[in-house]
Parts: C-alpha cells; sequence; structure tokens
C-alpha cells in the first residue's frame, strides 16, 4: 500500500509544494555541486576500505555502489513533516 498508492501521493504533495521561481539558479549549482562532490568522496572512500580489507576489483566496485545514497523516501518525510513537528512545540 506504501509503494502503490502513499508513497506517490507523498512526492507528489512535495513537489506541487515547490516553487521553483524563488530559488537562486546559483543556491541549485551549488547544492548540485556539494552533492556530486559527496557522492564522489563517498564512492572513493568505500573504494578504498575495500582494498584495505584485501577485496578483489569487483568486490570494492558492489561495495562502493552499494553504498550509493537510497534516503529519497527519509529525506521527502522529513521536508514534510518537519514544519508540522515544529508547529506542535
Amino acid at each position: 500500500m506504501w509503494d502503490e498508492i502513499l508513497l506517490p501521493i507523498l512526492f507528489g504533495h512535495v513537489g506541487a509544494s515547490i516553487d521553483l521561481k524563488k530559488i537562486n539558479l546559483e543556491t541549485i549549482w551549488i547544492s548540485t555541486s556539494f552533492f556530486l562532490c559527496a557522492e564522489v568522496l563517498r564512492f572513493v572512500g568505500a573504494f578504498l576500505t575495500g582494498y584495505l580489507k584485501g577485496y578483489t576489483f569487483r568486490e570494492r566496485l558492489f561495495l562502493a555502489t552499494s553504498w550509493m545514497p537510497k534516503g529519497a523516501k527519509t529525506v521527502t518525510l522529513g521536508f514534510t513533516l518537519f514544519p508540522l513537528v515544529l508547529q506542535e512545540v
């Protein structure tokens, strides 16, 4: 039920509440650059960790790619629920 019904509604609600005209283009570039640098560092760090443990190249590659972010639902829930929590406090 969550994946088929509620999650698309949640993403649609969050997407509809964002006004792209109010976002500065420089902010988008800085945020994207920061995100890409963090992902590259995470990939390299995971790859080197596998090297230090003595894994093969394919095992290190698997380790590094398996640590890619999977937190889109968490971020969306946090973005949606955070204002509600602040109102209650």
